[in-house]
């Protein structure tokens, strides 16, 4: 319990705090998760399952303000998609 109450804590504060700096939190979070006891490979698709939340919880602010160009976003889509 208490191991993840300290996983937790320190999940928030540095995916709060990279987020805002424009960086994702993997590199800080993979470590921490280890040594907290977490499996490599889940370590490491949990940290990025948090930034890509984190990113798309920190762009809604630009969609809200119509800075986002949806047809760019969509082009983009098809081309990664494509290859």
């Amino acid at each position: 319990m208490l191991t993840s109450l300290v996983a937790g804590a320190i999940t928030f504060y540095c995916t709060a705090l990279l987020t805002v700096s424009g960086v994702g939190a993997a590199f800080v979070l993979v470590p921490v998760f280890v040594a907290l006891g977490v499996e490599v490979h889940q370590a490491m698709a949990t940290s990025l399952l948090l930034n890509a939340l984190s990113m798309a919880a920190a762009s809604i602010p630009f969609f809200r303000k119509r800075l986002v160009v949806l047809l760019l976003i969509a082009a983009k889509v098809v081309f990664d998609l494509l290859g």
